[in-house]
């Protein structure tokens, strides 16, 4: 890919991704990765990806704390942010899953033609999602001004595995328990593990396909949750990414795509005052 233009667009960004996913990955890619790379469905995901972590990192990480003396100004100011951007967050979650599952259903459907009697999830599958991930992950990093590493990569993770197989939410929950005593035998929380793995599903699955408890969670008694609304996905494209980067100031938090070129390394896509400094 070469780059062009004056902007920065999502194919910089993954040209990128791409080779920070070569020098770093430790696992060997698979050489279909490369369709993945040039399919138009994958783009769409990363736009999604990047409208949706644009708004959760507004809800997650740009909260200012409160001065003594306007605690009840604060809690309003917060309650009116979360009433605007929760419904621009649910219809990116909406598209993202719309847009990843349409590239995972391609996919298939191309496995099918060419090896029509071979279903199982084998190891060059297994090696293709995790590439993948890491790649998704990648490009929201460089996007995001190579900050927030560990958040994107636990955000991605719930996104699009279930809790069983999310190996960044295990890795979370592994940090969060050490020095604390664990409940229960072992034998009991396999027996726990093993009977909700069969009803798991990621968050976007539910978004897409929701089941009963999941549009309503209030009738079912100890189900936690919320409704997840309709799975059809609203207009997004990469227009909209670039125009709310225009509109966002230049932190730690906003997308770089649709900013000035040459404010950029253009082999790294780092400000180039960072890149000189370094």
């Amino acid at each position: 890919m070469e780059q062009q233009g004056e902007t920065v667009t999502v194919q910089d960004v993954k040209q990128v991704a791409v080779s920070l996913l070569q020098d770093n990955y430790r696992l060997p890619i698979p050489s279909c990765f490369l369709d993945i790379l040039r399919s138009e469905e994958l783009d769409d995901v990363i736009t999604a990806l990047l409208l949706y972590l644009s708004c959760f990192f507004e809800l997650e990480l740009e909260t200012p704390p409160a001065s003594e003396g306007s605690v009840s100004a604060h809690i309003a100011s917060m309650q009116q942010k979360n009433k605007q951007t929760w419904p621009k967050l649910q219809r990116a979650q909406r598209k993202l899953a719309v847009s990843y599952f349409s590239l995972m259903t391609g996919l298939q459907t191309e496995k099918h033609q060419q090896h029509p009697r071979i279903t199982c999830f084998n190891k060059t599958e297994s090696r293709l999602h995790a590439s993948l991930y890491s790649f998704l992950c990648c490009v929201a990093w460089v996007a995001f001004r190579r900050t927030h590493m560990k958040v994107i990569q636990h955000e991605v993770g719930r996104l699009l595995y279930s809790d069983t197989f999310n190996a960044a939410m295990k890795e979370r929950m592994n940090e969060e328990s050490k020095g604390t005593s664990a409940v229960g035998s072992a034998s009991q929380r396999t027996r726990v593990d093993l009977s909700q793995v069969a009803s798991q599903r990621s968050p976007l699955m539910i978004c897409l396909l929701p089941s009963p408890k999941d549009r309503s969670p209030h009738l079912f008694a100890g189900i936690r949750g919320r409704s997840q609304g309709l799975p059809w996905a609203s207009v997004c494209s990469s227009r909209a990414l670039i125009e709310q980067s225009k509109e966002q100031p230049a932190s730690s938090s906003s997308s770089i795509i649709g900013k000035p070129l040459s404010q950029f390394c253009r082999s790294s896509l780092r400000p180039l005052e960072e890149q000189m400094e370094n």
